[in-house]
């Protein structure tokens, strides 16, 4: 019977179809997870953008509003009044005019939280005037080199503000090169320090607010690296991402209007995607939750159905080997214990039907091997007892012991009921035996030759008289019209787990069709194909079939030397590797 080899089929499909429904739901899953934080990501990012620009824009349009409003003090009748016509002022006037500027000029910081103070530089006058509330009072007493040199950094610049002793001031003129007046709106730092503080949404974020032709920045930035790697960077308006010394930072940047300054906002990765490392985590545990679910289903599988049906498997290939003493003893609780409890009701079935059938096989071939004792061939023992006479009429005495001897030894073989089996040395030194018996029959007529048995092989068991049949076939049927020239050959070629004996001669009678009827015998047993020759190699070929469990044991074929070859395969197992020494 043909091994079962396509194992786990059944569990293989049940895998797959497993497989097949699960894993486009887990992609599917897997992909909208990861689909869904990316979106949440693209979303947080740019909402956080839009709040920076919204902070930079409404700064920014304060600002503007800041320096439109001191513009206009410059055409405020009173300031006009101080800036040209001083002398035509009562001192009354006078002091009319400062207060109704001051109330002006206050009324403008007051409407902004960033301006810290407004002053009014009055050259004509050198007197500066403040808004209510500076530290230095309403005004105070200038000199024309303080006015100069606040002029000159005016001009210096483009940029209409001045840095000077951590102070940011806008200047203002109403004209470009030599004004009567120039306003100067001082911008709170510590105010515009909290204002970028607090427009950050996360803590640890750092900030820089710096002047695109000036060298002023304002920043909290005091790793020295990380504030280099960013100013390194020609940032445009948006989102970048940075990485300094294996950290990595999301940056903000946008620009004023009004004014060509800069602002950037550096939020550490960790910090800003914290919220979104999390749905990240809970993606990474939902697809290891599906693994282990998995997991558990395959061995759910094994457990409920592969085990179970391995078991009946292996059940099925012991009772192809032979061995029908198996039995499955476990009790499932399904269907598996119905299939268990018939394959025990067949297996007892078989073994009785096998038992019957194997031991009526069994006593036939004792009575072909019985028979096959009692039919010695008469002209072999006729010859050898004429070729002794001979002998011993010859003088021969030398030559007379010996075959005197060896023909007891080989009727004793031949003869004995002690056991049906024998090691493979005694058959073969009984093969030998007979050879050298023939050996003087056909002296000068055929050559004998046998190789040594390998040690390895000497104790394997065998049933008796299967080799000496073989070489009396060849030396009846293929060498015996052999006049001169004839060549008996016995070699050995050894496999895995098999020994093959190879007895071949060199013959010229043995023709096509003889070999074909040969070889059809040993698959049909019951042919009316029933020669001597036919019968003897039939014999030994089924008997070795019962011993060995094996369906080709036997196999015939043309030698290279011309006449017939036998092969005797002799499986070579654990059962069959016993080192008993038959006794002669």
């Amino acid at each position: 019977m043909k091994k079962f080899e396509n194992k786990n089929i059944i569990l293989k499909e049940i895998i797959l179809l497993f497989l097949i429904t699960a894993i486009p739901l887990i992609i599917i899953s897997t992909i909208s997870l990861f689909g869904s934080n990316y979106k949440l990501t693209k979303q947080t990012i740019k909402s956080y953008t839009d709040k920076s620009t919204n902070f930079v824009s409404a700064l920014d349009s304060d600002l503007t509003r800041v320096k439109k409003s001191a513009s206009q003090i410059l055409s405020h009748s009173k300031y006009n009044s101080l800036s040209y016509t001083p002398q035509l002022m009562s001192a009354y006037e006078k002091v009319q005019a400062v207060r109704q500027l001051r109330e002006y000029i206050t009324s403008i910081k007051n409407g902004s939280n960033i301006i810290n103070n407004i002053k009014i530089y009055n050259r004509p006058l050198l007197k500066a005037y403040n808004a209510d509330g500076y530290e230095k009072g309403s005004y105070e007493n200038i000199t024309a080199d303080l006015y100069q040199d606040i002029l000159f950094q005016k001009n210096s610049s483009q940029s209409p503000f001045f840095f000077r002793k951590n102070r940011i001031c806008l200047l203002l003129s109403d004209f470009q090169k030599s004004p009567s007046s120039i306003i100067e709106v001082e911008i709170s730092l510590n105010t515009l320090k909290k204002e970028f503080v607090n427009a950050s949404s996360y803590n640890n974020s750092f900030y820089i607010f710096g002047f695109q032709d000036n060298e002023f920045v304002m920043t909290n930035v005091k790793d020295n690296s990380l504030y280099d790697a960013i100013l390194s960077k020609d940032y445009k308006e948006g989102f970048y991402t940075l990485k300094v010394k294996g950290a990595k930072y999301e940056v903000f940047r946008s620009s004023f209007t009004a004014f060509n300054a800069y602002y950037l906002e550096i939020i550490p990765d960790e910090v800003f995607l914290k919220p979104l490392w999390q749905s990240n985590i809970n993606a990474f545990l939902f697809i290891i939750f599906m693994f282990f679910w998995i997991l558990l289903y395959f061995i759910g599988v094994i457990k409920i159905i592969h085990r179970p049906l391995n078991k009946l498997i292996y059940s099925f290939q012991k009772v192809e080997t032979g061995d029908l003493s198996i039995r499955i003893n476990e009790k499932e609780k399904s269907e598996f214990n119905y299939l268990y409890q018939g394959f025990n009701r067949m297996a007892d079935n078989l073994d009785n039907l096998i038992n019957q059938v194997y031991n009526q096989k069994l006593l036939l071939q004792k009575a072909e091997f019985k028979q096959l004792q009692a039919q010695i061939n008469p002209h072999f023992l006729y010859n050898s007892f004429f070729m002794l006479h001979r002998m011993i009429q010859s003088e021969m005495q030398e030559e007379s012991v010996k075959m005197a001897s060896e023909l007891g030894l080989y009727f004793k073989y031949i003869t004995r009921n002690k056991s049906e089996f024998v090691s493979l040395k005694d058959e073969y030194a009984h093969a030998r035996i007979y050879s050298n018996i023939q050996a003087l029959r056909f002296e000068g007529r055929i050559e004998v030759s046998f190789e040594e048995l390998p040690t390895d092989a000497a104790f394997i068991q065998v049933p008796r008289l299967i080799l000496q049949p073989v070489i009396e076939n060849a030396y009846n049927y293929g060498l015996e019209n052999m006049v001169e020239g004839g060549l008996l050959k016995v070699s050995f070629t050894k496999g895995y787990q098999q020994l093959s004996i190879h007895v071949e001669d060199n013959g010229n009678s043995l023709s096509d069709d003889q070999l074909d009827s040969l070889r059809k015998s040993f698959n049909n047993p019951d042919t009316s194909l029933t020669t001597g020759e036919i019968s003897a190699l039939l014999n030994i070929h089924q008997r070795m079939q019962i011993f060995f469990k094996s369906q080709e044991p036997l196999l015939v074929e043309r030698s290279a030397l011309g006449g017939l070859k036998v092969i005797l395969n002799i499986e070579i197992g654990e059962d069959n590797s016993n080192e008993t020494t038959a006794n002669c």
